[in-house]
């Protein structure tokens, strides 16, 4: 997650994805990297950014997330199923070797 004032006064900042946290690897004041767990379907989930004594994250137009102590709002962040499943691919099959992703 990249934005600005992402690291908290009062401790690490909270990620959810789809209301399920994201444990936070590392964090600094532009950059958040959590790792997710499994999820059952493909869809595209909110994400919240939480950084105490700053408030909830916002998107903005280039889908960065920013801090802010007044608006709570979201990302999207897309879980999509393994390589082979037509799912991963809009209902498509997956590509073929030598094929452009």
């Amino acid at each position: 997650i990249q934005g600005q004032g992402l690291s908290g006064l009062q401790g690490s900042a909270t990620v959810l994805i789809d209301g399920v946290n994201c444990a936070v690897h590392s964090a600094n004041d532009t950059v958040i990297t959590c790792r997710t767990g499994a999820h059952r379907t493909t869809l595209i989930a909110t994400v919240e950014v939480n950084v105490p004594g700053k408030g909830s994250s916002v998107e903005t137009t280039r889908t960065e997330l920013t801090s802010t102590s007044t608006t709570s709002g979201s990302g999207a962040f897309q879980y999509i199923d393994r390589w082979s499943s037509v799912y991963t691919w809009g209902g498509n099959p997956p590509p073929k070797e030598g094929e452009s992703v």
